[in-house]
């Protein structure tokens, strides 16, 4: 499960607000029986719609850019019904995910749209500065639903 929660900024902190960006992963055996091949009792996300490739949008956030451009972004192809896949590296990164992904929601509730995601991690090859080394990367995929009984 994953979940994004807005939490008190620290003392030394004097502006902007805080989110904590949470990520649990618990390993269940899986249940002898006809069941267990389909994948009941596991901890696997269920399958979901996923949009097609030229119905998705691959963003790059950076840990020194600002929140409310991507924010925006995110919130404009969710309008559209796109889904996003965002690939962040580095703690500064995936705080600026974080962040972004909650200013689109905000913006979403008027439009009377939910913002769902899952993360993931991933392991890419660098292009630009320190290209051709691989790292691991936090990969979030960000798709819209209607909100059930009006905003």
């Amino acid at each position: 499960t994953a979940t994004v929660t807005e939490v008190q900024p620290d003392q030394g902190i004097s502006i902007g607000q805080c989110y904590a960006f949470t990520v649990v992963r618990i390993a269940v055996e899986a249940k002898p029986g006809p069941l267990a091949s389909a994948g009941v009792g596991r901890t696997e996300p269920q399958v979901r719609f996923s949009r097609p490739p030229g119905h998705q949008t691959d963003m790059k956030v950076s840990g020194s850019g600002a929140a409310g451009p991507v924010g925006g972004a995110i919130a404009k192809c969710l309008r559209e019904d796109r889904e996003i896949i965002i690939n962040s590296v580095g703690p500064a990164s995936v705080a600026k995910c974080v962040e972004a992904m909650v200013l689109a929601r905000n913006a979403l509730k008027s439009d009377g749209l939910e913002l769902f995601f899952f993360p993931g991690f991933e392991e890419i090859i660098m292009t630009g500065p320190g290209a051709g080394e691989q790292r691991s990367c936090v990969r979030v995929h960000v798709w819209p639903e209607g909100v059930v009984g009006g905003g």
